[in-house]
């Protein structure tokens, strides 16, 4: 018969095999793979909890965050801040690093524990455990935004750092992960909203397992995508991160001179038209260092390296469109250098003011009016 149990059972099922997964799963990045297998094992453990009072098994098969010493969910956010800078090349993991964002959560466990132990001895009573329960539940929840931002401004600064190296970052892409990490946090949100006001009037704080289970279930949701994203930076990538000209040999009058001299190569050579193109590729065909062209792609056209490129492919598919009202216009994407049609409908519409579709028309009309 199915019950919540039986949600449970399955769910912490689904949970171990996503784990087996990710640890045994040779593609993408590994050690961010095994901080997930981490962060999804700390959910299991409490959704076995919660299956064990519902299925009225023995209290000694629990976790030892169920015998009133939870702390796991103050790695939570560590977890997260670890697996999202990996990916994102923004944090290197050190085992110096587990200790210090690890701190509270160990902190609150000894504490507990303590707390526990004069409780047992008779000299402090239930009310003032209690007390601090709320007060530790109220500092988890800030403790999870301040990860929950961290988490965001990396991401934020992932993308950045995507569109000065890369003409084309669809493979790269981690907006799949900012989706699912922003529905971790409304869950988050959704949870401290219900529970906070219970708390403060001191009561008892309801559907406990519910919030638990649909962030488990999004946390579930980031591992799935996880094992089918396998496309990541590597490590050892040297990538020009956001630009910081002072100091730079590369003043007015050379940057200028620059700017001439990669308007030259973009016109003779049409290095665009290569969809994997990168900006050290485009570096070496001008004879200057990446971190320079970056400045110069500021500087002179006010531009980051993706948006810059993509500018060029756009206009070269207008010319394009425009000289055969009948070609295909998907064909016409990957002839301007694009790889994928949803990329070229984004970049064509940004930088030519309306989609494909429109510019071919508004083009045939203006034909028909010069015939």
């Amino acid at each position: 018969m199915f019950s919540v149990t039986n949600i449970y059972l399955a769910a912490i099922i689904h949970g171990v095999l996503q784990i087996a997964v990710l640890l045994f799963h040779k593609r993408g990045n590994r050690k961010a793979n095994r901080i997930l297998a981490f962060l999804i094992g700390l959910l299991v453990l409490l959704l076995w909890n919660v299956f064990v009072k519902y299925a009225g098994l023995p209290l000694y098969l629990r976790s030892v965050d169920a015998l009133g010493l939870w702390t796991s969910p103050f790695l939570w956010g560590p977890a997260l801040y670890f697996y999202v800078g990996t990916l994102t090349l923004e944090t290197d993991v050190k085992p110096s690093d587990f200790a210090r964002h690890f701190a509270i959560a160990g902190g609150l466990f000894a504490a507990k524990y303590v707390l526990q132990s004069l409780k047992l001895a008779g000299i402090i009573s239930q009310p003032f455990i209690d007390v601090f329960n709320n007060i530790g539940l109220m500092a988890l929840y800030i403790h999870l935004t301040i990860y929950f931002f961290i988490c965001f401004q990396m991401l934020r600064a992932y993308d950045e750092k995507l569109k000065l190296n890369f003409s084309e970052i669809g493979k790269l892409n981690l907006s799949w992960l900012r989706w699912l990490v922003g529905i971790f946090a409304a869950v988050i949100a959704f949870d401290m909203c219900l529970t906070v006001p219970g708390v403060l009037r001191q009561e008892a704080i309801h559907l406990y397992s519910v919030y638990l289970f649909a962030e488990s279930v999004a946390v579930f949701a980031i591992g799935y995508f996880s094992i089918l994203h396998t496309n990541v930076l590597h490590p050892t990538e040297q990538l020009v991160s956001k630009p910081r000209y002072e100091g730079s040999p590369i003043d007015e009058t050379l940057s200028a001179e620059l700017g001439q001299k990669l308007a030259a190569v973009m016109d003779s050579s049409k290095p665009y038209m290569n969809n994997e193109l990168r900006l050290a590729d485009l570096a070496e065909l001008v004879g200057v260092n990446p971190y320079y062209l970056s400045q110069v792609i500021n500087e002179q056209y006010g531009k980051n390296f993706y948006d810059f490129v993509n500018e060029y492919r756009a206009k070269h598919a207008a010319e394009l469109l425009a000289r055969d009202e009948k070609s295909n216009i998907t064909k016409v994407a990957y002839d301007a250098g694009f790889n994928n049609r949803v990329s070229f409908n984004n970049a064509f519409k940004k930088h030519m003011g309306m989609t494909p579709s429109q510019y071919r028309s508004v083009s045939a009309d203006r034909d028909l009016a010069s015939a």
